[in-house]
């Protein structure tokens, strides 16, 4: 897969459309994860040296109406105008009238940050003419939003066919490492799955099987598994109208690994008492809510041969303190391997991130669903229009 690159394009002076993915956890008005925009710098430095006028247009969270304050861009802004001079704020819907009235202002130098695209409802549909006004915005577009291009979205699928268009560096680079991890892995290759939905991960895990020397499950989406294989799963979530979906999983071989024991609680509670059990032993009133040391033994004991690692999603409910061992500990041990390990995922980055790990590992992949799109093998809507035939 070849794209269009960033550098073959004669961006000199010219207004640059930057399609970025700033959709980062905040909590009380401030950015707590930036490493989507660290990610997005190199793009955004390399044109303020071409003398561009850079526009840059994200998402952030789902609003619940055309603005929602809770998915304002402003906290994204303020930790913007810390790292780059320049940066400026226009608190306007991109794709309307007074966006391009906003966007005729800019001078060379200038960074100009539009709010949150999906605050108008075009970007979702993938309205045609939203992304015409999106188009009016600049002369050139850069696609460096990796982790939305398995979505039809305005910005990131319909808006580079109207444009001059090219790939930023951090999306060739995501794009170029993923597709070498699939095509001539080093062995032995292990995939790690977690995460709840099975239904979202099923066609990833199938298209694993056929890679992978051995694919490690954790999370609620191996209870669905679990429970079609006739093992009692309590209260633990799982999703019923999957479990005749995975009856044809093979659990005999050696390959596909779910959970030999867990931790339990019966609520998802910060002051649950949690225990460990074997899986064949959760009671009715109990739910899974992480993998066991046994599991976690197993699992370090067949990393331990890896030459390729790739990781998507938690082994639990990370989130309270009981149940975060299993995904801390997971992360601790790929990041301590003597192999190429790369790991996507906004909760797989969230607790390498909060570990401070991020340069144990080869490559951190800003996408998620797009990851997991790619790895299935699955056209991505914003890479199609940006590839070189």
């Amino acid at each position: 897969m070849n794209f269009k690159s960033l550098k073959t394009l004669a961006v000199n002076g010219k207004q640059v459309i930057v399609r970025v993915d700033f959709n980062v956890p905040i909590k009380d008005g401030r950015v707590i994860d930036p490493s989507r925009i660290q990610a997005a710098l190199p793009t955004i430095n390399f044109l303020c040296e071409q003398k561009c006028r850079i526009i840059l247009l994200t998402h952030l969270g789902k609003p619940k109406a055309t603005h929602d304050p809770a998915c304002s861009l402003q906290p994204v802004f303020e930790y913007l105008a810390a790292i780059l001079p320049g940066v400026k704020f226009a608190p306007i819907v991109p794709g309307t009238a007074e966006a391009i009235t906003r966007s005729q202002e800019v001078r060379p130098g200038d960074i100009l940050l539009f709010d949150n695209l999906r605050f108008h409802t075009g970007e979702s549909e993938n309205d045609l003419d939203f992304a015409k006004n999106l188009a009016a915005l600049g002369e050139i577009y850069i696609n460096e939003a990796f982790s939305v291009c398995h979505r039809k979205a305005a910005s990131v699928s319909t808006l580079p066919t109207l444009l001059p268009s090219a790939a930023g560096f951090q999306l060739q680079k995501e794009v170029e490492f993923l597709q070498k991890i699939m095509e001539k892995p080093q062995r032995p290759f292990i995939g790690i799955i977690g995460g709840a939905k099975i239904s979202t991960k099923l066609p990833v895990i199938r298209a694993l099987l056929e890679k992978v020397d051995y694919l490690l499950l954790g999370g609620a989406l191996a209870n669905t598994i679990l429970k079609a294989q006739g093992i009692a799963v309590g209260k633990s979530l799982i999703e019923e109208s999957m479990v005749s979906e995975v009856k044809d999983l093979n659990l005999v071989t050696n390959k596909l690994r779910v959970p030999i024991d867990v931790v339990m609680a019966p609520s998802v509670e910060p002051d649950a008492l949690s225990q460990t059990v074997a899986v064949a032993n959760v009671p009715d009133e109990q739910r899974i809510l992480d993998i066991g040391p046994e599991t976690l033994e197993l699992y370090k004991m067949i990393l331990q041969t890896a030459k390729t690692v790739v990781w998507n999603g938690p082994m639990g409910y990370f989130e309270l303190p009981q149940f975060e061992q299993g995904t801390k500990q997971l992360a601790e041990i790929i990041a301590g391997l003597n192999a190429e390990t790369v790991a996507g995922g906004g909760e797989t980055l969230e607790a390498i991130n909060q570990l401070k790990l991020n340069d144990k590992f080869t490559f951190l992949s800003t996408g998620g669903g797009a990851m997991l799109a790619f790895l299935e093998g699955k056209p991505l809507p914003g890479l199609e229009p940006l590839t070189i035939e």
